[in-house]
């Protein structure tokens, strides 16, 4: 993804969600713009130290509802 593509679609998301989450691609129509989101494997702050085992991480989901 390009850069410049990169800080608009950034301008669109909640704050602070691309701590959690990369952008992997973007694809948008007339009516449409889709966002497809992965999940970064980090640990939150509070666990650091201890050691955790990964379940996976949930299916994809289509957000219909997002407010701007």
């Amino acid at each position: 993804m390009q850069s410049e593509d990169y800080n608009l679609v950034s301008l669109v998301l909640p704050s602070g969600i691309l701590d959690f989450f990369s952008i992997t691609k973007v694809a948008h129509t007339e009516e449409v713009l889709n966002i497809c989101l992965e999940e970064k494997n980090i640990k939150p702050e509070e666990f650091k130290t201890c050691k955790l085992t990964s379940k996976g991480f949930f299916d994809e989901i289509k957000v219909q509802d997002f407010p701007i």
